[in-house]
C-alpha cells in the first residue's frame, strides 16, 4: 500500500540514506539533490498533491524511495562482492573534493558555456569560483542547474566590471557564507568527515589602493581565524621573478619593478600566515595574447593556505589547466588524492593481435576517465608496455601530473623503474615511457592482479575494437559490479594500512 500524504508524519521531513520529502508550494520551483547508498539497486519517485485547509493552499509532497525492501537490495550486493551475512558491509570514504577556480572574462555567450561544460565534463568539481563575469548571475537562467550546481552565492559585477560567483553542488557539500565584496567572498565548508574550514575566493583589483584594502582585510580575517583557511583566485600579483616572463627594452628597470612588486606579495602571503600550494602543469597563468617579444606571460592565479589546511588536507595540490576562452588558466583544487591509472593487456590465446585498457580514478576509488583500444599481434609483455604507454600520452595530453601507475606485471615495473640501458627488451618504447613519466613526475608500482580487475576487462574489449585508442569519461555498462567490487578492495587495502 503507497504512503499518502496524510498518514506521513511531519517528523519525517528530513534526508537521510534512503529517503527525503520535500513540499513545493503551487507554483514554486524547489531544486533538491538527493544523497543515495552506493548499494541501492532502484528507487522510485512519488509526487502527491493534497489541499490545505488552515491556508487553503494546495501543497505538493515529493517521496523518494527504495524501489524494494532494503535486504533485497544489500543481498543482490553481498553476491556481487562475495561477502556473507556474517561480514561487515563495506565503507567508501570520501573522495577528494575539487574547486575549479577561473577568471573568465566574461560569462554572458555561447562559448563560454560550451568551455566551461566541458571543464565540468572533465574534471566533474563539486565547486565553481568565477571571476571576471562582467553578467549577473540571473542572466544565466537554468545553466548551472543543468551542470548540478544548484545553490550559490555571488557579487555581480558593477556595469562590466568584476563580479564573483561561487556555485556548488549540495549533495556535495554544505556551504555558509560570512561576507562578500567586490573583492572577496569568504564561507565556511562543511563536509562529512571533514573538519569545518574557511573559503575565501578572491579576485583582486587591478587598482592598488583597492588591493591594499583587500590585503588589510584578509591580514583582519587572518588575525580571527583559527580553523583551516584557504585563500583562492586571481590575486593579480606575483610572488617571484620566476611567476613573470616579459620582454623588455629596459631589463634593469623591469627587473628592478618586478623584485619589489614580487617582495611586497611575498610579504603580505606571510603576515597572513599563508604558503603557496604550489601547482602542476602549466606554470604562468595568465598572458597579453601579443605575439613574440611583446608577449607577457603572468601567474596570477593560485591557492594559499595555513597551516591548519595544509594539516588537515596534506595532499592537497593546485593543477593548472590550459587555457581555453580566457587569458587566464582555469586552475583545478584538489583537497585530498592523487591521480592513479590502473592498466592491463591482453592477448588472444590463438594468436592475431590483443587489447588494452586503462582507467584513470582518485585514491578512493572515484572514476575519473578510462580508454582501451586494439593492439596488433603482439607478446603479453609487449600488450603490457603499450597498455603503460597509450595511458601516459593520456597523462601527457591532459596536463596530468605526479599519477600513480598501477599494474600487474612486475616484469613492466622493472623496465620502467630500473636502468637498464639499450639492451633491455623493447628499448624505444621503455625510453619513450620513462620520459613522459619523468617530465610528469609520475610512478609505477605494482598490483595484485585480483585489485586490477577493472582495467582487465577493459583490456579483454579492447580485442575486439575497430580503433586504436577510445577514451571514455564514464563507466562503461559492462563494468557496473567490477567497479564495486574494486571500490570495496581499495576499502579493504585502507583498513590494513
Amino acid at each position: 500500500m503507497e504512503e499518502t500524504a496524510e498518514n506521513i508524519p511531519m517528523s519525517e521531513h528530513r534526508v537521510d540514506q534512503f529517503k527525503t520529502l520535500m513540499f513545493l508550494e503551487l507554483e514554486k520551483e524547489m531544486y533538491h539533490h538527493v544523497g543515495i547508498d552506493w548499494w541501492l539497486e532502484e528507487v522510485k519517485l512519488l509526487i502527491q498533491s493534497w489541499w490545505e485547509r488552515d491556508s487553503h493552499n494546495v501543497r505538493h509532497m515529493v517521496l523518494v524511495k527504495p524501489a524494494k525492501p532494503l535486504e533485497e537490495d544489500q543481498k543482490t550486493v553481498r553476491n556481487i562482492l562475495g561477502l556473507s551475512e556474517a561480514e561487515d558491509w563495506p565503507t567508501h570514504k570520501l573522495s577528494s573534493m575539487d574547486m575549479l577556480i577561473w577568471n573568465c572574462r566574461g560569462a554572458g555567450n555561447a562559448r563560454f558555456r560550451r568551455n566551461l561544460w566541458e571543464l565540468v565534463r572533465l574534471h566533474k568539481p563539486d565547486m565553481i569560483i568565477l571571476m571576471k563575469t562582467k553578467v549577473e548571475l540571473n542572466t544565466m537562467g537554468m545553466f548551472f542547474n543543468n551542470l548540478g550546481f544548484t545553490a550559490s552565492t555571488h557579487v555581480d559585477p558593477t556595469g562590466r566590471s568584476g563580479g564573483i560567483w561561487l556555485l556548488w553542488n549540495p549533495s556535495q557539500t554544505n556551504v555558509r557564507v560570512h561576507d562578500a565584496s567586490s573583492q572577496m567572498i569568504t564561507t565556511t565548508i562543511s563536509r562529512q568527515d571533514y573538519l569545518d574550514w574557511v573559503l575565501s575566493a578572491v579576485y583582486a583589483s587591478s587598482n592598488i589602493r583597492m588591493r591594499d584594502e583587500l590585503w588589510n582585510d584578509l591580514t583582519t580575517l587572518a588575525q580571527h581565524t583559527q580553523k583551516p583557511w584557504l585563500v583562492a583566485g586571481d590575486f593579480n600579483d606575483y610572488s617571484s621573478f620566476e611567476d613573470k616572463r616579459s620582454f623588455s627594452t629596459s631589463p634593469s628597470q623591469n627587473l628592478s619593478q618586478s623584485q619589489r612588486r614580487s617582495q611586497k606579495f611575498s610579504d603580505r602571503i606571510s603576515s597572513c600566515n599563508l604558503m603557496d600550494l604550489g601547482c602542476v602543469g602549466p606554470r604562468l597563468t595568465w598572458t597579453n595574447n601579443r605575439k613574440r617579444w611583446a608577449n607577457t606571460m603572468v601567474r596570477l592565479d593560485r591557492a594559499l593556505c595555513n597551516t591548519e589546511w595544509q594539516t588537515l588536507f596534506p595532499e592537497g595540490y593546485v593543477h593548472n589547466l590550459p587555457r581555453t576562452y580566457s587569458d587566464h588558466s582555469p586552475i583545478l583544487l584538489h583537497t585530498q588524492g592523487k591521480i592513479k591509472l590502473d592498466t592491463d593487456g591482453s592477448t588472444r590465446r590463438h594468436g592475431g593481435g590483443g587489447g588494452f585498457g586503462g582507467l584513470f580514478w582518485d585514491e578512493t576509488g572515484a572514476w575519473i576517465s578510462g580508454y582501451y583500444g586494439r593492439l596488433e599481434i603482439c607478446t603479453s609483455l609487449e600488450a603490457e608496455l603499450w597498455t603503460v604507454y597509450k595511458g601516459l600520452t593520456i597523462i601527457l595530453q591532459r596536463g596530468f601530473n605526479q599519477v600513480i601507475i598501477e599494474t600487474d606485471a612486475e616484469q613492466v615495473v622493472k623496465l620502467l623503474s630500473d636502468d637498464l640501458g639499450e639492451r633491455c627488451p623493447f628499448w624505444g618504447i621503455v625510453e619513450d615511457a620513462r620520459i613522459i613519466m619523468r617530465g610528469c613526475d609520475c610512478s609505477i608500482q605494482h598490483i595484485r592482479r585480483e585489485a586490477n580487475i577493472c582495467a582487465d576487462a577493459m583490456a579483454k574489449l579492447g580485442e575486439y575494437q575497430p580503433a586504436d585508442l577510445l577514451i571514455v569519461n564514464e563507466p562503461l555498462e559492462e563494468l557496473r559490479t567490477l567497479l564495486v567490487a574494486d571500490i570495496v578492495h581499495l576499502s579493504e587495502e585502507s583498513d590494513r594500512m
